[in-house]
């Protein structure tokens, strides 16, 4: 696990190097959580439709100042959506200090009624394979997140060209959360 960290911290680092911004990071923290995708990723997916996905995550062993943050919750699409890879579009993002939720094709939201997320954004990103990297140029942030051992297995048994298994619906990851603010 820990030679996969600094391949996360690393890949993260140079992914926001790419960005040009020049400041100081104010955080970066582990990320750990859990995805949906609707409809389901399989070898029968159309490309040519979005699929809509949500994110939910927990910030942990943070170094910086998050701001009092630590759980982060997404929704948007997969564009060009096929087993090998996508682009990503990160509709909404917010982080929060208390738990909140998401649902492909619905919102991202702190699940407390009168808690305003302490970051609300937008993000691309892309997918190859089972690693998703993304930024925001405007917030200075960035993600990696590489999927764990069941979700692979699952999107290979989906993705197989000649007995496909069930479309995959969910998955976890770890990963790496960054941001620097301009």
């Amino acid at each position: 696990m820990n030679g996969m960290r600094v391949g996360l911290v690393a890949a993260a680092a140079a992914l926001l190097s790419m960005s040009g911004v020049a400041s100081a990071l104010q955080y970066v923290c582990e990320l750990h959580g859990a995805a949906q995708f609707d409809p389901g990723l399989s070898v029968m997916t159309d490309p040519s439709q979005p699929l809509d996905f949500a994110f939910q995550g927990d910030l942990t062993n943070c170094q910086g100042d998050t701001g009092g943050g630590a759980h982060l919750c997404a929704v948007g699409k997969l564009h060009v959506p096929s087993c090998l890879g996508n682009v990503t579009e990160g509709e909404q993002f917010v982080i929060c200090a208390g738990r909140c939720s998401s649902t492909p094709g619905g919102v991202a939201a702190c699940d407390h009624k009168h808690e305003r997320p302490i970051i609300e954004s937008h993000f691309w990103g892309a997918c190859a394979g089972v690693v998703c990297m993304g930024k925001n140029l405007e917030d200075g942030a960035a993600y990696v997140v590489v999927f764990d051992q069941p979700t692979i297995e699952a999107a290979l048994s989906a993705c197989n060209p000649v007995t496909p298994g069930s479309p995959v619906t969910s998955g976890h990851f770890d990963g790496i959360e960054l941001r620097q603010h301009p």
